[in-house]
Parts: structure tokens; C-alpha cells; sequence
């Protein structure tokens, strides 16, 4: 994904930068975890993170992208992914920026109206889970 401004949309080009965003603003930080040589996530960058109709995301959530072949904007990207427990690509995690405690996470390839019903589903849960601090989602977890 492109690393356009965060507010327009695109990806923050490091996690501090998106976690001081998300903290300031006290929306979600979202970061995802790809590579140029996975095809569902080379597939769903063109799909989706890099579609004009993207850039409403920016605004619900603070998004930064990680790279573990090409770029170590998080400091360490494999020790981040490890931390994370991130097994596959693409992989979307949705964190609380107050705690850094996981909401919710989107795993591997779906169809770009697929992908963004369950990206709005994860905006969602984010919200109820800020109300409750409860994981108790029903039918509308993002998994």
C-alpha cells in the first residue's frame, strides 16, 4: 500500500506515527502485515487498499502497513509479527491503541466486497468493544 497520509486514507509509513494518531484521536490502530511475493495480498492491494473508495478507512481507523521483505518501519518487523502472532498474509489486525489489546483480526484473502464488510464489521466490534471492554460480538465478529 501506498504511504499517503493517513487522514486521506493510505497507510502511515511506521507504527509510531500510527499509534500516536490513533491514541490522539482515540480510534483504532489497524495495522497490516503483507508481501509483494503473496499473491492474495498483492491481490487484495489492488483490490482494496489501493482503490480510490479506501480513503473513507483512513478516517475510522489509523492504518500502518509492514513490509517483513522490503522495510522495517516498525523497528523490528519479524520480532513485531512474532509478538503478534502473524502466521499468514495478507493479516489485518485491529488493535485498541489505549491497551495495544487485539479487537479483532482479519486473516488471509477475500473477495473485495467480502474483505470490506468484514473490515466494517471489525470497525464496529472496535466500537462496542470500547463501550463494554467485553469480546462478546455475536454474529458480527470479523473473522
Amino acid at each position: 500500500p501506498k504511504a499517503t497520509p493517513d487522514q486521506e486514507g493510505g497507510f502511515s509509513p511506521n507504527l509510531s506515527a500510527a499509534y500516536r494518531r490513533a491514541k490522539a484521536e482515540n480510534i483504532p490502530l489497524v495495522l497490516v502485515f503483507g508481501t509483494d511475493w503473496a499473491a492474495a495480498h498483492v491481490r487484495l492491494k489492488n483490490e482494496v487498499f489501493e482503490k480510490p473508495s479506501f480513503a473513507a478507512y483512513g478516517k475510522k481507523g489509523a492504518f500502518a502497513y509492514a513490509n517483513p521483505d522490503r522495510d522495517d518501519s516498525f523497528g523490528n518487523v519479524r520480532a513485531k509479527m512474532k509478538e503478534l502472532g502473524v502466521d499468514a498474509f495478507p493479516m489485518l489486525i485491529v488493535l485498541d491503541a489505549e491497551n495495544m489489546q487485539e479487537v479483532v483480526r482479519i486473516r488471509g484473502r477475500w473477495d473485495a466486497p467480502v474483505y470490506l464488510a468484514k473490515l466494517d464489521a471489525s470497525f464496529r466490534n472496535f466500537d462496542k468493544y470500547r463501550k463494554t471492554k467485553s469480546f462478546d460480538f455475536g454474529d458480527d465478529s470479523a473473522e
